[in-house]
């Protein structure tokens, strides 16, 4: 059996400065031979002169490689801690020849490197060569009972194996136990094998026998290791184990692999991550190697290289373009994140820009804001990574309302509106939207000449916004639903034909007709948290207190800014306090848009979208004040949201710090 074996040695020899000039041109020293292991007596060793190999190379040491035996090797000489350093590669054709350079590196050149009056050459070989691999000396079994009849057959498809029970119960307790009892092989007086085949069950057998194989290759070898693991034949196996080890190549890597994954080989398989280490840009490329269980690779690279997480492998794979495996383990985040992967996850979605996962992370981040935002390992996140991830976040935050209005129209209307003459309802506010507005356009006698004898009725928003809306007629089965995107508002969307006059007109009770339009808003607009209405409540009670900010003045009742905020409470008890005695505050160290959006939120008054800066003021007010609700509600909910995606991505540092001060 024949294959191709890469080995790799290394030796170091010393050069005495004292034989720069000592030595006579053409003497030389040589290293102890050194044996390649599994080579079949390959052996190789350096030779190295001081003061040169032949007069012209006088003043130079040279250096040379010898071999025993045809091999090609790859060399490299390099003096040790510097930059002198030659690589050759050369196909050795004849046994106990030489190659090297007999003016390798000039005295004037060496000399500053001694020390001690001692330097170190290494040399570094590669050998690259065909080697035959001698199968173990099998016993001749088969010549001691050749003279008795087989009793049992080995059946794979339509061939079969005959065979002895009595040398199969010696060799395998797998078989000892088959014929020891009532089994339907011990009956029928043969195995039916479906999972080898006739070759590979041949061989074991015949190898068992004693036989003389021939042109065995390492694949066979493999399967008939297999069928040992199987039928636990331990002769086969202890004869054999050492070939696959000594047959790895980047050819035969994945096969071999594979039988020390499914065979829990532990030895072969940490050779295998080994040499996987040091030939991995060559076996990936290989066939066989994309057709490996994900898994089983996924366990190569985190061996091989030590990688502990899927998140450390996915960087790796990335990194050296073994995409079938990127698509392995990406698919499962994509799919599925949970909290403990979410920050690794993030790390590798934005360092190797994936934009699939991307996705799955800004989702997962809406459906999960509390948990992630209060992590302190999220808020350790690079900050552009951060601020990248909330903006997504924010550009997938989908918000859906719903909402419904009736409207009633008189059958007269039928008859005494002209077409294109309509009725529209109030307008409807969405609460936390941002200001979005709807209504209903209707038209007794049809919207156009095309409509006349139907009623026509149209949807309208005041913002862009997919809507998905039924209109009903009360009591009836006459109902219709759209579904429209509204890019361009105000924009009307409906029918124009929805019901006809003579459909419509058994419907009317006492002359009066409803019909219920339901919608249900979708939109990745910003929303503010709810706020209690308390100002509905306290209007009757005129002001007390007044917050001064420069030549604005705020008014405010005393005792709700005691309720939420223990620092005005004890400032309003504690009749010393300046503020008490003046009945105002005088706040310098914000700005006053920020005092108004927190005294607005805390009075339940709308508020509008809120710019990064104000944001950032109001917590910071807030976490002064001791507010803690404002604290709470506004950064759990929008604020970790839209305050950089808002502003652009100058407001991470920002961001950082007022999440480490709140947290």
């Amino acid at each position: 059996m024949q294959f191709v074996k890469n080995v790799k040695d290394a030796t170091t020899f010393t050069l005495n400065e004292a034989d720069l000039m000592g030595k006579k041109v053409g003497e030389f020293l040589k290293t102890s031979k050194r044996a390649v292991p599994c080579s079949d007596g390959l052996q190789w060793w350096i030779s190295w002169y001081p003061a040169g190999v032949r007069e012209t190379a006088k003043g130079h040491v040279s250096v040379y490689l010898w071999i025993n035996k045809p091999v090609t090797a790859k060399y490299t000489f390099a003096v040790d801690s510097s930059s002198i350093s030659k690589e050759f590669t050369y196909e050795f054709a004849k046994p106990r020849i030489s190659r090297g350079y007999s003016q390798y590196a000039p005295h004037e050149q060496l000399r500053q490197l001694f020390r001690n009056g001692k330097l170190t050459i290494t040399c570094s070989v590669e050998f690259t060569y065909t080697h035959v691999q001698l199968m173990p000396v099998s016993p001749a079994v088969h010549q001691l009972f050749d003279h008795v009849s087989p009793d049992f057959d080995l059946v794979v498809l339509s061939n079969s194996q005959a065979v002895h029970k009595a040398f199969l119960t010696l060799i395998s307790p797998v078989f000892a136990a088959m014929f020891s009892h009532d089994t339907r092989e011990f009956r029928s007086g043969k195995d039916i094998i479906t999972d080898f085949d006739f070759e590979t069950v041949k061989a074991s057998i015949d190898y068992c026998y004693g036989r003389n194989l021939k042109d065995l290759s390492i694949k066979k070898v493999i399967g008939m290791l297999r069928f040992a693991d199987k039928y636990d034949i331990r002769g086969i196996i202890t004869q054999l184990k050492q070939i696959p080890k000594n047959c790895l190549s980047v050819e035969t890597f994945s096969m071999i692999v594979q039988y020390a994954y499914d065979c829990s080989k532990d030895d072969l398989l940490k050779e295998c991550f080994t040499f996987f280490k040091d030939y991995q840009d060559e076996i990936k490329t290989t066939e066989e190697f994309s057709k490996l269980p994900p898994t089983l690779i996924v366990q190569i690279l985190k061996m091989a290289f030590s990688l502990f997480t899927d998140c450390d492998v996915l960087r790796h794979v990335h990194k050296h373009q073994i995409s079938f495996i990127v698509d392995y383990l990406e698919q499962p985040l994509i799919e599925s994140i949970c909290i403990f992967d979410f920050c690794h996850v993030v790390s590798y979605a934005w360092e190797c820009s994936r934009d699939e996962l991307k996705k799955a992370c800004a989702k997962f981040l809406n459906e999960n804001r509390m948990t992630v935002t209060m992590d302190k390992t999220f808020l350790d996140l690079p900050s552009d990574t951060v601020c990248q991830v909330l903006k997504l976040a924010a550009l997938n935050s989908v918000m859906s309302v719903k909402d419904s209005a009736t409207f009633t129209f008189n059958e007269t209307d039928l008859t005494e509106k002209k077409f294109g003459e309509v009725i529209e309802t109030p307008k409807r506010a969405v609460p936390c939207s941002d200001g979005l507005q709807w209504w209903i356009w209707w038209y007794p006698a049809g919207d156009r000449e095309t409509a006349k004898g139907h009623v026509s009725v149209f949807l309208r928003v005041n913002k862009c916004v997919t809507a998905k809306c039924t209109f009903a007629v009360g009591s009836s089965s006459i109902s219709r639903e759209l579904t429209n995107e509204f890019a361009e508002p105000p924009f009307g969307y409906g029918y124009f034909q929805y019901a006809s006059h003579e459909q419509l007109r058994p419907l009317f009770r006492n002359g009066k007709l409803t019909i219920t339009c339901s919608v249900e808003f979708t939109s990745s607009i910003q929303s503010i948290p709810v706020a209690p209405a308390v100002y509905e409540t306290v209007e009757y009670a005129t002001p007390d207190f007044n917050l001064v900010l420069g030549s604005k003045r705020m008014q405010v009742h005393k005792n709700l800014l005691s309720l939420v905020s223990p620092v005005y409470y004890k400032m309003f008890e504690n009749g010393k306090f300046r503020e008490s005695q003046t009945g105002e505050s005088v706040i310098t160290d914000f700005d006053y848009d920020v005092i108004k959006t927190a005294i607005d939120y805390y009075y339940g008054r709308e508020l509008k979208l809120l710019t990064a800066e104000t944001y950032v003021g109001v917590l910071r007010f807030a976490d002064k004040m001791e507010m803690k609700k404002i604290t709470v509600r506004l950064l759990i909910f929008r604020f970790f949201q839209h305050f950089l995606y808002l502003e652009g991505l100058g407001k991470a540092h920002t961001f950082k710090s007022v999440a480490d001060d709140l947290l």
